[in-house]
């Protein structure tokens, strides 16, 4: 691992480790030797050039190592799908892009953290999906979005990108078999981060009375209360 790119990520490594020792190794056979003798180290941070072969070569020996072994991360300059994949297959923890993006490499550092995880996957609990009706993807294909939170006023929705303020949406909210037409506007926008899906905030304009009791008793039955006074109390901010 180059020394520029040691020093960037020492720091969060450093955190990660809480008390233990954070060590550096110069290629996969002297990382080897390191981890198979008294070094115990929860996390290694490899690039996939290497003097001595490559990143999947480390990570290959550490997947077929018996007992305890460490996560890892894999770094690239040329980031490829099928490395990516074969990465996963491998049991690496990440797979990251460079230059490295310290708030990514926090997240990845904090998926392997089990409470963490449970934190996370509760935050990003999917609920269903919103059809977007009036929009279609390049491939004539139906936009579909994850509703990641949903009240009786509205629904915080995940989308690969932002929408503009007050847009209007027509919408149809999937719920296993449940489906709800609505109309919405967009009220607030969300940047992606290592705790939030990037999304957006729609307030409902319009609902049936069927749909508005069909709403209530999803709501009722599988939204968290905090969840559910929480998003009320933002969509009485942005009124």
């Amino acid at each position: 691992m180059r020394a520029h790119i040691r020093s960037k990520v020492r720091f969060p490594v450093e955190i990660y480790a809480s008390a233990g020792e954070v060590d550096t190794a110069v290629g996969v056979d002297d990382a080897i030797d390191r981890l198979s003798g008294s070094m115990h180290p929860k996390l290694v941070i490899s690039d996939v050039n290497l003097g001595d072969g490559t990143g999947f070569d480390l990570l290959e020996k550490i997947h077929a190592m018996v007992g305890p072994r460490p996560s890892v991360i894999l770094l690239t300059e040329h980031p490829r799908a099928d490395e990516e994949i074969r990465a996963k297959e491998l049991g690496a923890l990440g797979y990251l892009a460079k230059p490295i993006n310290v708030r990514d490499l926090y997240a990845t550092l904090r998926s392997d953290d089990p409470s963490w995880r449970a934190y996370r996957d509760s935050r990003h609990k999917s609920h269903g999906v919103a059809v977007v009706k009036d929009m279609r993807k390049d491939a004539g294909e139906v936009v579909m979005l994850d509703i990641c939170d949903v009240s009786l006023g509205g629904a915080y929705l995940e989308t690969p990108a932002p929408m503009p303020i007050a847009t209007k949406l027509d919408l149809e909210l999937v719920f296993g078999p449940v489906r709800i037409p609505a109309k919405a506007a967009v009220v607030r926008i969300q940047e992606r981060s290592w705790a939030t899906p990037g999304g957006i905030a729609v307030r409902f304009l319009e609902l049936s009375a069927m749909s508005k009791s069909a709403l209530e008793t999803y709501v009722e039955s599988n939204v968290d209360y905090v969840t559910h006074k929480r998003f009320e109390m933002h969509k009485g901010m942005d009124k």
